[in-house]
């Protein structure tokens, strides 16, 4: 254990919170502390004096978008050596566990059509708003819900429930139903547009088409919604990713699986971040087990990351813009723009791209990758946990539901 434990003195001058296991069972700092969308807009105000999950920029989660509104930013990363997506709804330090947490749908009835063919309609022949079980001042809060199919008479007034004491002062009929993964959101907060998420993929990248092929960017942003459900009686807005994209075991434990977040030493020896992209794993740690994803390019893990923090050697550096023109016509059929962003193990392997290949470089944007050129100790597990759920999954956008069961021809 003595690498992990060289590893986090340093690291501590660069966190505000101090969350990180050192590998002997102790932590930097036992406090607990949760972050919602109203702390990670309130960081964002907070300019300077912002108080921000892992000393990253006040600007990091929430910041202006091209309208002007404040939005939750589109991150652009690597996963299984392509490039992915995800937006950042809530950040935990310090918790053990993060739990499933019930969330209610009304219906109509309980037959075998899809439970959505029989929501409770409102006055506006729209489904009737959901019912949420604990809000954002609890400290149980959680972004991951076991939803609840509750059955109520045809002609119920979408208003008649709207908090779960309702629901059981009437002994309604319950059935469980899919996972689903929706954070309570504050009023003047959106989810990015097309046109937020498309900048923030060229200040990565030199264009979107790199990471997404051609008119894919809305398909991105329809991968999660703004809807509004009841909160003991209130009304509120939350932005919606829609079922089946994470994993609970059975005591309804939500599983995480790494996030690497790439440091490496200052002048004076701190572990500081490089700003490169992030990898997201699929897994747990070393296990080399391949993540689950449905036949319509929806993950079905993630959501809740696990920061790792990896420590690059110093030969090791992003591709860049920069990089290309010294690779002349070598390489005609390769498309070295959907390199940029990606860090290789070793820099100077860029010199022989234009010959070589993208074979020539070692590169570090797969979980797997990692773990095999950097071993365990350049990889640091920390206590910090944030909900990322995936719009963006090798390349393509991600659906906001899984495809429906084949319907039986009779």
């Amino acid at each position: 254990m003595k690498g992990y434990r060289a590893l986090c003195a340093p690291l501590l001058a660069t966190l505000l919170l101090a969350a990180v296991s050192c590998g002997d069972g102790t932590s930097a700092s036992t406090a607990q502390r949760l972050w919602t969308m109203v702390d990670l807009e309130a960081s964002y105000h907070g300019n300077s004096t912002c108080v921000n999950p892992a000393g990253l920029a006040c600007n990091y989660f929430v910041e202006k978008g091209t309208s002007g509104n404040l939005i939750l930013q589109f991150k652009p990363a690597f996963s299984e050596s392509q490039p992915m997506g995800y937006i950042t709804t809530d950040f935990w330090a310090n918790y053990p566990q993060i739990w499933l947490e019930p969330m209610y749908i009304l219906v109509t009835a309980w037959n075998a059509n899809p439970a959505a063919a029989n929501r409770l309609l409102d006055e506006n022949g729209k489904p009737s708003p959901p019912i949420f079980s604990i809000g954002l001042q609890s400290a149980f809060w959680s972004p991951f819900w076991q939803t609840y199919y509750v059955e109520v008479p045809v002609g119920t007034p979408s208003t008649k429930y709207t908090s779960t004491k309702q629901l059981f002062d009437d002994h309604l009929v319950m059935h469980p139903g899919p996972n689903r993964f929706a954070s309570i959101a504050p009023s003047d907060l959106s989810l990015p547009s097309a046109q937020d998420i498309s900048l923030a993929i060229t200040t990565r990248a030199p264009n979107v088409a790199a990471y997404l092929g051609t008119n894919k960017v809305e398909d991105v942003a329809a991968s999660s919604k703004t809807e509004t459900g009841w909160l003991d009686g209130v009304l509120r807005p939350f932005f919606d990713f829609g079922t089946d994209n994470f994993d609970a075991d059975a005591n309804q434990v939500i599983q995480d699986v790494p996030l690497f977040l790439f440091v490496r030493p200052d002048a004076n020896g701190v572990l500081t971040p490089t700003g490169d992209a992030n990898v997201g794993g699929v897994a747990p740690l070393f296990s080399h087990v391949p993540g689950r994803v449905s036949a319509t390019n929806r993950p079905q893990f993630g959501a809740l990351w696990r920061l790792h923090f990896v420590t690059l050697p110093p030969k090791a550096r992003a591709f860049s813009t920069g990089d290309e023109p010294a690779m002349g016509t070598g390489a005609p059929t390769i498309n070295f723009d959907t390199m940029v962003g990606r860090v290789a193990l070793d820099a100077t392997c860029f010199d022989r791209l234009a010959t070589d290949g993208l074979t020539a470089c070692i590169w570090l944007d797969s979980q797997r990758t990692i773990e095999d050129n950097l071993g365990e100790k350049a990889i640091l597990r920390t206590n910090l946990q944030p909900a990322c759920p995936f719009v963006m999954w090798k390349g393509a956008p991600v659906p906001f539901e899984p495809a429906p069961p084949p319907v039986m021809m009779q």
